[in-house]
């Protein structure tokens, strides 16, 4: 039985310091089971790029780094 991820994700109306975009903290739960990486890698990256990362650095560096943080 695979447990599915718990994400929760929050905005705050204050932006972030000499930029337009606004903080954003995102939270998720992974079950230790290496079939939820990517799924939780692409909620992750999807996200911040919704918040203004840019797609390149979330594309690359961002998915490196979690795959690896998380496996």
């Amino acid at each position: 039985m695979t447990v599915p991820l718990r994400l929760s994700v929050r905005r705050s109306d204050v932006p972030v310091a000499e930029s337009t975009r606004t903080a954003l903290r995102i939270s998720v739960r992974v079950p230790s089971e290496l079939d939820a990486v990517e799924e939780a890698v692409d909620v992750v990256a999807r996200h911040c790029v919704a918040a203004g990362l840019p797609a390149r650095r979330a594309r690359f560096n961002l998915r490196v780094a979690l795959c690896e943080a998380l496996a």
